[in-house]
């Protein structure tokens, strides 16, 4: 399963918007997401609802638990759509 940067920001990005957070922190965690995050601390973020950093020793963890997630799928249809409307746009 491919994994894209930009669909993983996106996803993590609508659940932090949904959230019941403070603005303040929403504002936060949306410029760590957009800025910062790699793919890997964005899986983690979808997977337990909080931003970590994740070590080499952990990486493989993590990417093992996200692909046998339903974020996963959710990941590949939201990368699958996205650049189909993108490669329309484009014409």
């Amino acid at each position: 399963m491919k994994i894209y940067k930009e669909s993983l920001q996106a996803l993590s990005g609508l659940v932090v918007t949904e959230s019941k957070l403070p603005s303040d922190a929403k504002e936060s965690i949306l410029n760590f997401i957009q800025h910062e995050a790699s793919e890997t601390q964005l899986m983690a973020l979808l997977l337990d609802g909080k931003v970590q950093n994740v070590s080499e020793v952990t990486k493989p963890i993590v990417q093992e638990r996200f692909n046998a997630s339903p974020w996963a799928v959710a990941q590949e249809t939201f990368a699958e759509n996205f650049t189909k409307k993108s490669r329309t746009k484009k014409k």
